[in-house]
């Protein structure tokens, strides 16, 4: 499920190695993308804090709409690489709960040529539950920027980055989090009966949240039925909170999650 990482300084990607700043020093990017009629241009600012300066502009030469019941649905974050875990921004607290069902009364134009800015400052944490942050994990990242659109494809750029981080994190990193599952019995003979079979098993993206760190693997059998293990576990401790074994088959749920793990 991984995207090429391209350190281009090209039309649709820019890409940045940055280390534990130190007196006050600060690493700057830029990312620029045109997609839907929506131009992107955004400065990264990577210091204590990754600050992200970002402005979308309408250049399609006619109105684009938008739903705007939630506010103007300009998104930004930033996402580890290789797992579903999140920095923390400065506001994440001030997020509001809304409710998202369709009014028309809710739909708003962006004129040609109107822009929107968004800035937005984010820890060197990731969330780990509602009320639980963890210093960040040190490696790569990608800052994510997105804009919903009203009955056409949504726009989403993505920029690679790397953080370094002094700070050890207090909850298991994604590798220890899969070795630990590994050790669990139900687990062992999991692997062990694909082993025998010759078949490989490979891992999915794995997921930090509620407190958790959910790790997952699968498999396609000769019959090309697709077989999953999800294994929950304590981000702290490691302890374990749950095993699921789910059979996919080789129908089109099957075929779709395939096709999600080659994105």
């Amino acid at each position: 499920m991984k995207k090429a990482l391209l350190c281009l300084v090209l039309f649709l990607s820019a890409c940045g190695t940055v280390s534990q700043p130190r007196n006050g020093d600060t690493e700057s990017l830029t990312h620029t993308f045109e997609k839907n009629g929506l131009s992107l241009k955004a400065e990264i600012h990577i210091g204590k804090k990754i600050k992200v300066d970002a402005a979308i502009t309408n250049i399609s030469g006619e109105n684009i709409i938008y739903n705007g019941r939630c506010g103007v649905p300009f998104g930004i974050n930033v996402k580890k690489g290789d797992a579903d875990s999140y920095l923390v921004s400065d506001n994440d607290s001030n997020n509001a709960a809304c409710d998202d069902m369709f009014d028309p009364a809710d739909l708003r134009e962006l004129d040609p040529d109107e822009t929107l800015k968004k800035e937005v400052a984010f820890k060197r944490k990731v969330k780990v539950s509602d009320n639980q942050t963890a210093e960040a994990f040190s490696g790569k990242y990608e800052v994510t920027f997105s804009f919903e659109l009203h009955e056409r494809e949504s726009f989403e750029t993505s920029i690679p980055i790397k953080l370094s981080n002094a700070e050890k994190p207090d909850i298991l990193t994604m590798e220890q989090a899969r070795e630990t599952a590994k050790v669990n019995s139900e687990v062992k003979e999991w692997f062990a009966h694909y082993e025998q079979e010759g078949i490989t098993v490979k891992p999915e993206e794995a997921m930090l949240s509620s407190g958790m760190w959910t790790v997952a693997f699968y498999a396609v059998e000769q019959s090309e039925a697709v077989k999953r293990i999800v294994i929950n576990l304590d981000a702290e401790s490691g302890k374990l909170k749950g095993i699921h074994q789910q059979n996919l088959g080789k129908g089109p749920d099957a075929k779709y999650f395939l096709k999600e793990q080659e994105e």
